[in-house]
Formats: structure tokens, C-alpha cells, sequence
């Protein structure tokens, strides 16, 4: 009897995905700062695939929120 061979795994099997952290701000509550950390991400770095909201926070001065920050945690494939 000949012996079986191994299973192949799919090429998926070999990416990779890691999460890393980034900041967005926004000066302005209408403006999105997560848009803005994932544009800007995604201009510098290839296959973002997924997004975590952590944290989302600002400094209130004169009863009104000044600034918007969010902490997002965004997943890259890395490339075999």
C-alpha cells in the first residue's frame, strides 16, 4: 500500500493577519476621526481588512466637545 501523502493547505492558510493600534483626530465633531486614521492607514499601508472601534473620547472646553479622538485597532493581511 503506498503511503498517502499529505494534505495541501490552501494558500489562505499561509497569510497572516495582525491587529496594530492607531489614533485618528478630528478637529471637528462632524469630521469622522476613524475615516481619517483608515484613510490615511490605508494610503501608506496594503490589505487592511477589518476594523476595531477601542476607545472614542475628547476634551469638552466651554460645554462643548473640542476635539474627537478615536483608537481603533485595524487588521493587515500580511503577505506571504
Amino acid at each position: 500500500m503506498a503511503p498517502a501523502s499529505a494534505p495541501r493547505p490552501c494558500p489562505a492558510a499561509f497569510d497572516e493577519s495582525h491587529m496594530v493600534e492607531f489614533v485618528g483626530a478630528s478637529p471637528t465633531v462632524s469630521e469622522d476621526p476613524s475615516r481619517n486614521a483608515i484613510a490615511q492607514t490605508a494610503a501608506a499601508l496594503r490589505h487592511l481588512d477589518g476594523v476595531e472601534l477601542v476607545a472614542a473620547r475628547g476634551p469638552i472646553e466651554g460645554g462643548k466637545v473640542a476635539q474627537r479622538l478615536s483608537r481603533l485597532k485595524l487588521g493587515i493581511r500580511i503577505e506571504p
